[in-house]
Formats: C-alpha cells, structure tokens, sequence
C-alpha cells in the first residue's frame, strides 16, 4: 500500500509521533502498518477550519459504520483521534487542513492498526464556485458503496479515465451498469429539475457528510428531494446540478460532458450553498 497523499512531514502510527522523512510509505512500513495482505483499510478524511474540526461527529460514526459492516472491531475513539488531530495541527503548523485517519481490518483480530497525517487537500478559489467545475461520465462501480473503503484498483482507473480524456476534468461521474448516475469518485452527486432536488438513494452510495447537511437543509427549508439516480439520457433536460464533499463543500457544476449546465446561477444551487455555509460556521464555533 502506497500513501501518496501525505502533505506534512510528521504522522501518526498508533498513537506514537514519526517524522516522515520523503516517504511517509517507508515509516508506514517500517512500523508493520503497510502490511495489509488478508485485511481490509478503512478510512475517514476529516477537515479542520482554524485548528476546529467540522461535523467530527458525523465523521467518526461513519467510520465505525464502515467497520461494523465488515465485522466486530475495536477503533481508536473519538476523543483520540480528535487529541492526535489537534497535535499533527501544531507541529506540522497548519491549522486548515484535512486530517486523514486509516484503521487496518484483520479477520479474526479485533484490534485495529491506525495512521493519522496531513491529507493534501485542494479547497476550490471562489471563482469556482461562481463559474462552475467541469466533469465527465465513467462507466465504473465501487463495491460496498456505503463503506469508505481504500480500493487502489478503483483509484487507479479513475485517474487513468482523467488522464485520456482528453481535457482537464475536476471530478468523474460513475455511471452504474443502468446507465445511471450515482456519485463522483470522491463526491456526492445533486442534481436540480425545477423546483426539485435529486440524488441518489441511499443504498447506492457514500454517505457523504456533507451530502447529510445538503438533505437536511432541504427538509428544513422545504426544498423538496428525490432519492433517485438520474439516468445519462436525462442530463440534456437537467436545470443545474452540483457535487459535494468534505473539501468542496456545495460546488456547482458547469459541464457534464458536452452538456453546458448554468449550475453558479441556479436559485436552489445558490440556496443550498449559502445554508451549508452557515452550518459549517455554526458547527465549526461549536468548537471555539
């Protein structure tokens, strides 16, 4: 298992600080934690505003949510993983960050192995959101897609369709075997018909924390929501649609392909934005 993803120089491996030198793969290894033949590796990303974390209690039990639906396992808990946090914050000096935690799962071994270090993280400019992002479709599924599960064949082709497609692509639509549209590789997906919200159902993919607020901003403002996949022949009569995720909060999208979507200036895109962004404030304080 290779970490490509680290972005600071200390992490942590069970509860003990290393310096990660040029690799944070050969510490990883060198402490038995890339040793994940016969085992499963779960994980969470968590971000921190100002040193504060943002929905942690959503996060953490999503991560026990995946281990249950692989077996009986002891995870580190959440008052840890907050307090290893908050010391990979101050010494790798960087309070807005994404913090990743790994637990390795063994059959017939209730103990779990655990990593924590800087995820990088990309936070979209503002033009971003006020233009849109561009996306594209890939006929490909993710096994158990309620559990956040590392797969590095799944990650590997994804980044080989971003690669030979021919144009810079912010994220990739998986299309189920029906021709339907479930989620992004590393996002939620929404999408707006009128005055109607749609995503996905449930059982179809991640549940995203910030897919959660998004469903409960709606039900609280009275914005109506399907839970359905839209189907790719639908796209061209589709109003906006958007993705989220732990980074990108509600990101509009302004291309699906060939189809040009006005997504930044969608009044429900625009709504939906501006209450997650209240939300993320009010969650954020809770922690001053």
């Amino acid at each position: 298992m290779d970490i490509n993803d680290n972005s600071a120089k200390y992490i942590i491996i069970n509860g003990s600080m290393y310096d990660s030198g040029e690799s944070a793969t050969d510490v990883l290894k060198n402490n038995g934690f890339c040793d994940i033949s016969g085992s499963t590796v779960i994980y969470e990303v968590i971000r921190f505003i100002d040193g504060m974390p943002l929905f942690l209690e959503d996060h953490y039990m999503r991560f026990l949510k995946s281990a249950s639906m692989l077996g009986d396992f002891e995870l580190i808990p959440k008052s840890e993983l907050l307090e290893y946090s908050k010391m990979l914050i101050k010494i790798n000096g960087c309070e807005n960050c994404n913090i990743k935690v790994m637990s390795i799962l063994r059959n017939g071994d209730k103990t779990s192995p655990f990593a924590m270090y800087n995820s990088k993280a990309f936070y979209p400019p503002q033009s971003a959101y006020e233009e849109g992002v561009t996306v594209d479709c890939f006929d490909i599924t993710r096994n158990m897609p309620n559990a956040k599960i590392r797969n590095e064949d799944y990650l590997a082709a994804i980044e080989r369709m971003k690669n030979t497609s021919g144009r810079p692509l912010f994220e990739v639509l998986l299309v189920n075997e029906s021709g339907r549209l479930t989620e992004g590789s590393k996002s939620n997906l929404f999408f707006v018909s009128g005055k109607k919200i749609i995503t996905a159902p449930d059982e179809a993919v991640l549940k995203g924390v910030m897919r959660k607020q998004v469903i409960e901003i709606c039900r609280e403002t009275g914005i109506e929501i399907e839970f359905r996949a839209v189907h790719k022949d639908e796209l061209p009569d589709i109003d906006a649609a958007f993705l989220t995720g732990t980074s990108i909060k509600a990101l509009p999208i302004n291309n699906i392909g060939s189809v040009r979507l006005a997504s930044s200036a969608n009044i429900l895109v625009c709504k939906v934005m501006k209450f997650l962004d209240d939300r993320i404030e009010a969650d954020v304080s809770a922690y001053r």
